[in-house]
């Protein structure tokens, strides 16, 4: 259950850079741990908005807009950005069952990101795609 006891319950940033990344990863790791989640939801918190947001600045998809907020009962991340029309929620599973010689590179990303996540939606809107992305709590 959300209560607010004088800390923050949203986190909010926009990104541009490598740099402005990792020091969101660590308001992120600060704020989200403050909550009292579990060392698991933190954990996948995290690599969910590290994950989407490094691909967005990686493919210059950029400003990248970053909103975190706590409810009761679950997380709601929602990033956008104003790169092309991208979709990940298309994107195929990678097959994780093959040795990691016929593996193809790159995909283990998004993988994580969809098995993390409780909900995934995407939309477009005036040019810019936008990711909402809910972890249950």
């Amino acid at each position: 259950m959300a209560h607010n006891s004088g800390k923050p319950m949203e986190i909010s940033a926009t990104i541009c850079t490598f740099e402005e990344l990792h020091d969101l990863n660590l308001k992120v790791h600060e704020i989200v741990s403050d909550w009292g989640v579990t060392d698991n939801v933190l954990f996948e918190v995290a690599l969910i908005v590290e994950e989407c947001c490094s691909n967005s600045v990686k493919y210059g998809a950029l400003p990248v807009e970053v909103g975190i907020r706590h409810g009761a009962s679950v997380i709601t991340i929602i990033i956008t950005d104003g790169g092309k029309a991208f979709d990940p929620t298309t994107v195929s599973t990678p097959d994780v069952t093959l040795p990691l010689e016929e593996r193809d590179v790159g995909g283990l990303g998004l993988y994580f990101v969809n098995h993390f996540a409780d909900s995934i939606v995407y939309s477009r809107e005036n040019g810019r795609n936008i990711l909402k992305i809910e972890k249950k709590l």
